[in-house]
């Protein structure tokens, strides 16, 4: 997305000090008071900007929610997860981050991905031990520790709006380590049994991670790490869980909560796949929503614009005339697939067919900005429509 281009250059950064975090016996492992103020200065400015931005996605009740889950999970680490605050972020990309002073930022798109409340445990466990285990500032003390001149050349570039580039920035060239992602799955892992949650449902979002590296095509991604290493972590968390009881006493929470809290950041993630023009991902999306939520206008609406944009052939473009009439059919008064498919006729030269749903697009939201170029097309139609009323009359 245009509009946090920065965000991302420091989310690369993160996420390199989060795979790079390993116990070196190089340097100790207790962070510097010079080194954790250097970070919080850094990611404080970042948040700032963020907060000022259009890349949250603003949705109390969401955001209730998802700390709720958050917050269960701090409760077995009291004595160092205070501070940890969770907030979405619209893209439709499977990524999450955390700040080293504790804020996590979590994508849309795997908010949406996910299945019940033990998957966005697993998430957010991953990410509060990420944040307790100090890995972003013990990854800078590592890289301080390992100069690598081809990173220093390329940190004096304009990369990226924050401080700590010329430091941090040679994570992309030195590679990087499984020491510190293997310690967020092993600890997350137990932070989600001790708040009651079932383990295993973190091996479905190792799934997720892969299905997303596919599309992608992802060959060396920073956050989900290549095929062998991805494999590395879920072969690591199986172990793990092969040695823990099977009759231990877990379970999910709220299973029908996390559904209706999700429903809406499910269909707004499907939006921002059209608009990334990942349609395959999109389609997918609404295919599952539908088996819950049959009844619901704008997952059809959704879907006409999914084949809409897609337009390679006649059948395409019928299957997205049928979505918007089935969206209408649920939902007369919802304006987006009225105006879908006046313009679907508009631009086909059917102008008559057109008409009524221009119209009706018009009525339903009178204030919408599509509708100073709609009218135009209405003026068209009906001086149109005049000069053949004209000629027949005068062929009378």
């Amino acid at each position: 997305m245009k509009s946090v281009g920065w965000l991302w250059i420091f989310w690369l950064i993160l996420t390199c000090l989060g795979t790079a975090a390993a116990a070196d016996e190089q340097f100790p492992r207790e962070p510097s008071k010079h080194d954790i103020q250097a970070l919080m200065e850094a990611a404080r400015a970042d948040e700032m900007r963020l907060e000022q931005s259009d890349a949250l996605y603003r949705d109390s009740k969401l955001e209730a929610y998802v700390n709720q889950v958050a917050m269960r999970l701090v409760a077995t680490v009291p004595e160092k997860g205070g501070g940890f605050r969770v907030k979405v972020i619209k893209d439709p990309h499977l990524n999450a981050f955390t700040y080293p002073d504790g804020f996590c930022y979590v994508n849309t798109g795997i908010l949406a991905r996910l299945e019940n409340e033990a998957q966005l445990a697993a998430l957010l466990a991953h990410e509060i031990a990420h944040y307790v285990n100090h890995h972003a500032v013990n990854g800078i003390r590592r890289l301080q520790h390992q100069p690598d001149p081809a990173a220093r050349d390329l940190a004096d570039k304009d990369t990226a709006s924050s401080a700590l580039v010329p430091q941090s920035v040679k994570c992309t060239w030195s590679g990087y380590r499984h020491e510190a992602e293997l310690e967020a799955d092993r600890e997350g892992l137990k932070l989600m049994m001790r708040a009651g949650y079932n383990p295993y449902e973190a091996l479905r979002l190792f799934e997720h991670l892969a299905e997303e590296m596919a599309w992608e095509k992802y060959y060396e991604p920073l956050f989900f790490g290549s095929h062998p290493r991805l494999q590395t972590r879920i072969e690591k968390c199986s172990e793990f869980l092969g040695s823990i009881d099977p009759t231990r006493g877990l379970r999910l929470y709220g299973e029908n909560r996390f559904g209706f809290m999700l429903r809406d950041v499910i269909l707004d993630n499907i939006a921002l796949d059209i608009q990334a023009g990942r349609f395959d991902q999109a389609r997918q999306a609404s295919e599952r929503f539908l088996a819950t939520y049959s009844d619901d206008a704008r997952v059809y609406y959704l879907l006409g614009e999914i084949y809409r944009q897609l337009g390679r052939d006649r059948d395409e473009s019928n299957r997205a005339e049928s979505f918007y009439k089935r969206a209408i059919d649920l939902d007369a008064g919802y304006p987006e697939p009225h105006r879908a498919l006046g313009l679907m006729y508009y631009k086909a030269g059917q102008s008559q067919q057109a008409q009524p749903y221009l119209e009706a697009s018009v009525l339903l939201e009178p204030n919408a900005q599509e509708n100073t170029y709609i009218r135009n097309y209405l003026k068209r139609i009906h001086s149109r429509d005049l000069r053949q009323e004209q000629f027949a009359y005068k062929k009378k």
